[in-house]
């Protein structure tokens, strides 16, 4: 199974950041930030990040520190992917 999204920024520059956290467990902690490119210039980039087998519980948490003017960042189609289902359904 895998967990992707698509992101998209413009502006960021700086100090500016912008990065995401994946935990599969149910708990309260977070773990290591993963820093994306944070200047896209306004294009759509995917994240695709395979979780372990067997995981039960998945949470994304999307973090952004931005220093204001025009900068902004969108983030788009978050899903979870079960190859098997998704190849049985391009057949």
């Amino acid at each position: 199974v895998y967990l992707e999204f698509d992101y998209s920024t413009i502006g960021f520059d700086g100090p500016d950041s912008i990065g995401y956290v994946i935990e599969t467990n149910n708990g309260t902690t977070w773990g290591p930030l993963t820093q994306l490119d944070k200047n896209t210039g306004g294009s759509w980039s995917t994240v695709s990040h395979k979780l372990p087998a067997g995981t039960q519980y998945v949470r994304l948490r999307i973090l952004a520190a931005q220093d204001g003017g025009g900068d902004y960042a969108g983030i788009d189609k978050a899903l979870l992917i079960h190859l098997k289902i998704f190849q049985r359904l391009l057949h």
